[in-house]
């Protein structure tokens, strides 16, 4: 098999942002939102959190838009799974999120 070659490295960024620097903000996001207990509702940590989701679906966009997008494990992605890492990002992000929040708002 011949990798496709591609004389943009914006795509590599893209997929480096939706893969591994976006989730791993969030889950720094997710850690500082635990430990401070009742902060209320909107923090810093609570825009920095929606700044990384929004930075992952950009990243992925931008991967699929320059050409030779992959999925997490390599093989061709298509649009319908952009869509697809849309939506499942968005639902699982903003449901932790919420859990997060509620835990640390009115249990702890």
């Amino acid at each position: 098999m011949v990798a496709m070659r591609n004389e943009s490295h914006i795509p590599v960024v893209g997929r480096l942002v939706w893969m591994m620097f976006g989730p791993a903000l969030l889950l720094l996001c997710v850690v500082q939102i635990w430990k401070s207990p009742n902060p209320g509702w909107l923090t810093t940590a609570d825009f920095v959190y929606g700044f990384a989701l929004v930075a992952m679906l950009v990243g992925r966009w931008v991967e699929h838009q320059g050409g030779n997008a992959r999925t997490g494990i390599g093989e061709p992605a298509t649009t319908r799974d952009l869509y697809r890492y849309f939506l499942g990002t968005c639902l699982i992000t903003i449901a932790i999120w919420l859990v997060v929040k509620v835990v640390s708002n009115y249990v702890l």
